[in-house]
């Protein structure tokens, strides 16, 4: 298939699933109209704002372990955290387009000029994405073994243990699996790629972090609930901040769907409904995306304001 036909087929794609979120979400809405009863919705704008902070508190986590996983780099001590921070949230706005490769390519290029590699910002970002959806999935499957009846017990059980292994398994063995992968690249395409293996005790420094940031997101989801009204009570937090943070995770890894559009929400639906009722179950991702994407705006706003500055310098 040549480039132009597979780009077709892949926007093709991305708009079926699109529409189809789109339509199922329509046709809930249709039918549990009555009973979402949105004429009695009450805005907290405390509720929202916290929701908010805590999205941007959790980014800005991402940003800071990127910029010290720069730092560690020979040639990264000439960026300053502000650049670290418009190179992370203005190539963050890529997210929205299809293909999750954008973001990347951008970094390698503003940071060309500092003298930071491209295979060292590829293996910096795979570690922290994949330190990301390793913590997520684990928060995920824990929701799963305690509040879903949908899927077996020994089976949640098994992958909740599975997940664990391979995440320990990673933190420890990733260096000597990117080393045998770059030493395969340099002979197959004779190159001369240097590998730059961070420190395990940054790795663990990284992986709380990331672990935090992600605890922070999910937080998110239950500080918009209560920003769009719903009082849920305190033993609810855990399987709304859970869903939120394993939906988002979904729709990240869905290639097809640029920022998780119609994956996230979809899932976060399947996720809560039957523990906390459709009319949560509907209006909570619809809110939560306006308010990631506002904080996405922002962010990235601010991002380029800051990148013009640095560039300036």
């Amino acid at each position: 298939m040549n480039p132009i036909r597979h780009r077709n087929v892949l926007r093709v794609l991305f708009i079926l699933i699109l529409l189809g979120a789109t339509w199922f979400f329509y046709e809930e809405l249709k039918g549990h109209w009555e009973s979402l009863q949105l004429e009695e919705l009450r805005l907290h704008a405390a509720g929202i704002l916290i929701a908010f902070v805590l999205v941007a508190a959790a980014y800005f986590l991402v940003t800071v372990v990127w910029y010290y996983g720069v730092k560690a780099h020979p040639s990264g001590g000439r960026v300053s955290l502000m650049e670290g921070y418009a190179v992370v949230n203005t190539t963050q706005m890529t997210k929205y387009l299809p293909g999750k490769i954008w973001s990347y390519t951008l970094q390698m290029i503003l940071m060309q000029r500092r003298g930071v590699s491209a295979s060292y910002l590829l293996y910096l970002n795979l570690l922290i994405t994949l330190s990301i959806i390793f913590s997520a999935s684990l928060f995920g499957t824990l929701f799963v073994m305690v509040y879903s009846r949908r899927v077996p017990g020994v089976l949640s059980v098994s992958v909740f243990l599975v997940l664990s292994a391979a995440y320990l398994g990673f933190i420890f063995l990733n260096g000597w699996v990117f080393k045998g992968i770059v030493q395969r690249v340099n002979q197959v395409f004779r190159k001369d790629i240097v590998f730059f293996e961070l420190p395990l005790p940054f790795l663990l420094k990284m992986q709380a972090a990331l672990i935090l940031s992600n605890a922070l997101f999910g937080l998110a989801g239950s500080a918009t609930c209560y920003g769009i009204g719903f009082d849920i009570p305190a033993e609810m937090v855990f399987p709304v901040s859970a869903a939120t943070l394993f939906s988002d995770i979904l729709g990240f890894v869905m290639f097809l769907s640029p920022g998780g559009l119609g994956i996230r929400e979809g899932a976060m639906f399947f996720l809560l409904d039957g523990i906390t009722g459709k009319r949560i179950a509907l209006l909570l991702p619809l809110a939560l995306r306006i308010i990631t994407m506002s904080s996405d705006l922002i962010l990235g706003i601010a991002g380029f304001v800051f990148l013009r500055k640095v560039a300036g310098k």
